[in-house]
């Protein structure tokens, strides 16, 4: 495989590039791809090598700084506030 051609194509400069059309999961893969892992929770501060890429705004736009580690429990705690999960057996 030629990688000078690959690196060429990475990003916006790749035409399947869909910006913020991208589904949910393509966006987190991407999160995870370009921000640096951190070692602790950004909100509760726990040092876990299992940390979830957040999104802030709940806007889930391409914007990396709109987006944080949080260990799960954290995770689990912003989306109950946010309204985004429910606790089971429960509808919205």
């Amino acid at each position: 495989m030629n990688k000078g051609r690959c690196l060429k194509m990475v990003g916006n400069k790749n035409p399947m590039w869909k910006g913020n059309k991208v589904s949910y999961v393509a966006l987190h893969d991407w999160v995870r791809y370009n921000k640096p892992k951190s070692m602790f929770c950004e909100k509760c501060g726990k040092i876990t090598p299992k940390l979830d890429a957040s999104n802030i705004s709940g806007k889930y736009l391409r914007d990396i700084g709109d987006f944080r580690w949080l260990c799960r429990s954290c995770h689990m705690k912003e989306d109950y506030k946010n309204g985004e999960r429910t606790p089971r057996g429960k509808k919205h």
